[in-house]
């Protein structure tokens, strides 16, 4: 979310908008593993979990504005309150140690 709001502040004069999307519980296979529990858990809790195409809509619809919509944080086509943690001078500061730890700048 952090990444997300330091985007919108540098670049979302430019055109370029950045959201967090919750999926939320989805029924696919990305947590089927071959370590007995976790196969066994994930095969049980994905079965409550929705059809992949329901989180799908969010990034379509996101993608499919002409004005960037209002909010951050996105489930199920409505905006979302997240973390107050997540401000401009958050995202400033993981912007900048960004940059040390990859020694580049970018303007």
């Amino acid at each position: 979310m952090l990444f997300a709001q330091g985007l919108n502040d540098r670049y979302g004069a430019k055109g370029l908008h950045a959201y967090g999307v919750d999926p939320g519980l989805v029924n696919t296979d990305i947590g089927n593993k071959t370590t007995g529990i976790v196969d066994f858990v994930w095969k049980f809790r994905k079965r409550f979990g929705v059809h992949p195409s329901i989180p799908a809509q969010d990034y379509l619809y996101l993608c499919e504005q002409c004005e960037p919509p209002a909010g951050l944080y996105f489930h199920r086509g409505k905006s979302k309150k997240y973390n107050k943690q997540v401000t401009t001078e958050n995202a400033a500061r993981l912007f900048r140690q960004s940059e040390q730890l990859c020694d580049i700048r970018y303007e």
